[in-house]
């Protein structure tokens, strides 16, 4: 793994947003914002990679709010989606670069 993916991987979101000091509450808040942006990203490739019919099925299982997924449903993607961590931490990886990224500007 090159240098800056290894960085990417240590470094922490409320590092790069500049807060690690900040109040639990906007602690909590941008962690739950990160997330949810990270899990909506995975969400849409594993919808891409679907054929129409499958699309269709699992939006009547989890709906096409990504946010009322629950551990069970994470679960269920893995059993169907073998490289599912992976892509999370493509996701996690690409969220954090563009913060960084957003941040030097």
């Amino acid at each position: 793994m090159d240098d800056h993916l290894q960085k990417l991987l240590e470094i922490n979101i409320l590092d790069i947003a500049g807060l690690h000091d900040a109040d639990p509450e906007v602690k909590e808040r941008a962690l739950a914002d990160a997330k949810d942006h990270i899990l909506r990203a995975v969400i849409n490739r594993i919808r891409n990679r679907m054929t129409p019919d499958a699309r269709k099925k699992f939006e009547e299982l989890f709906g096409t709010e990504a946010d009322t997924m629950t551990q069970e449903d994470v679960e269920f993607l893995k059993e169907y989606t073998p490289d599912l961590n992976t892509l999370f931490l493509e996701e996690t990886l690409a969220f954090k670069k563009g913060a960084m990224d957003a941040v030097a500007e």
